[in-house]
């Protein structure tokens, strides 16, 4: 746990501290929360967009998972008839592998971007 043993004070009018408080309640996050985010330069975001990010992290995650799925599969097949001799078109299994593992590696850093700004979320929202 963190040790946290400065206590800030900041002054507002109405008309600032009534924004602080509808961008503190937009965000789903506590006012400690929101300013040390602010403070840290880590996006803010209303909470709807954070769901949403983590809603797209899934279906990348998801994708991801079958994409190494498939790619697993197309490697044993190709060992295999390798291995047997059993069909010629062996080229074009390897070219599929390869393209598998292109899109693997193109989806890779978006989905990291991804989960490194909920990381930072989830960490500062405590």
């Amino acid at each position: 746990m963190r040790n946290r043993s400065h206590n800030v004070m900041v002054r507002m009018d109405d008309e600032e501290y009534n924004q602080f408080c509808t961008n503190v309640k937009e965000s789903g996050q506590t006012k400690q929360a929101y300013v040390t985010n602010a403070v840290l330069h880590v996006p803010v975001m209303p909470k709807e967009e954070l769901e949403e990010v983590q809603k797209i992290s899934q279906l990348m995650a998801d994708e991801n998972r079958q994409l190494r799925g498939m790619a697993v599969n197309l490697n044993q097949m190709t060992k295999r008839l390798h291995t047997f001799g059993e069909i010629p078109q062996i080229k074009e299994l390897h070219g599929l592998e390869q393209m598998l593992q292109k899109m693997r590696e193109e989806s890779e850093r978006p989905w990291q971007l991804i989960r490194l700004l909920l990381s930072r979320q989830k960490a500062t929202a405590d």
